[in-house]
């Protein structure tokens, strides 16, 4: 998953309220250079890889490999 993959935040089942509260709990009791790091590793994701530009170059990669044609 992109969370466990940038480290961003905590998983946890979104059908359980008590994995959720679980998941909210470890963020607020983490010291304060550990919730900075999830921020700052969620917005170095977001910059570097998840945002329209990243995406939209691995979208035209996969139209070419189907069709056989640059995009």
């Amino acid at each position: 998953t992109i969370v466990r993959a940038t480290r961003c935040g905590e998983l946890c089942d979104p059908t359980d309220p008590g994995s959720i509260a679980a998941a909210i709990r470890t963020i607020l009791d983490a010291p304060r250079e550990g919730r900075r790091g999830y921020g700052e590793r969620g917005r170095a994701a977001a910059n570097q890889k998840y945002n329209w530009e990243a995406q939209a170059a691995i979208l035209f990669d996969e139209y070419t490999r189907l069709t056989g044609r640059a995009w």
